[in-house]
């Protein structure tokens, strides 16, 4: 029963370091709230529309970063407290992603309103399993490639996080559970991205920021959000 303990403090760990509202803070360093425009998250992804590349850079560093930390002290707690390597050793570490992710889209310090979870959910995975991070970062990369949309390589990187954990984790029941959850809540967090998909009005990716919003332009209020 040592896991219990460190599962605990696990979750709550993850849940604080992923609310810290990193965009709303980069935002303050730049004279600006990235939630008085664009889609009005503090992903990553609407730091750069609002606010420009630098600050969406940093934004984007700094999400990664406590997603990262989240898993690494899930790493530590299993080896201070001695907890058997298995399942017990598994749900310790795999709920530092779900956690992080969810600390981080439903911030208590921001009324319960965040990002959505893509650069969060990319660093816990890579403290935590860096096979499945490169799994889901494959997913993210080939669908944005394809369909040229962020939002798009954002869910399909939830559906990457799964499959990853069905590759990598067979055996592993809290794996393959935080698999379907992340999944679950990138798909949630992203659904107004869906309803647009559906309609053929999301925004597509652009180099060119002068470009329409059918092409991602800066005209589009809600944007390709994803972080």
């Amino acid at each position: 029963m040592n896991w219990i303990i460190p599962f605990i403090i696990a979750i709550v760990e993850s849940v604080l370091l992923g609310s810290i509202p990193c965009g709303v803070l980069v935002g303050r360093a730049f004279g600006a709230d990235p939630r008085e425009g664009g889609s009005g998250s503090i992903g990553a992804t609407n730091v750069n529309r609002t606010l420009g590349w630098q600050a969406g850079l940093i934004t984007f560093i700094l999400d990664v970063a406590k997603g990262l930390a989240a898993s690494f002290l899930g790493r530590l707690l299993v080896f201070l407290f001695a907890v058997p390597a298995g399942w017990q050793a598994d749900l310790v570490i795999a709920s530092c992603v779900i956690c992080a992710i969810l600390g981080h889209m439903f911030t208590p310090w921001l009324h319960f309103k965040g990002g959505k979870g893509i650069s969060v959910g990319l660093g816990s995975l890579l403290g935590a399993s860096w096979p499945v991070a490169l799994t889901a970062l494959a997913f993210f990369i080939v669908f944005v490639l394809i369909t040229r949309m962020v939002s798009f390589g954002s869910i399909a990187s939830g559906f990457g996080t799964f499959c990853g954990a069905l590759i990598f984790h067979t055996q592993s029941v809290p794996w393959l559970v935080v698999g379907a959850l992340v999944c679950v809540a990138v798909v949630w967090a992203h659904r107004e991205n869906i309803v647009r998909i559906a309609h053929g009005e999301e925004s597509t990716f652009s180099l060119n920021r002068s470009s329409s919003k059918k092409d991602g332009g800066d005209d589009d209020p809600k944007g390709d959000d994803a972080a």
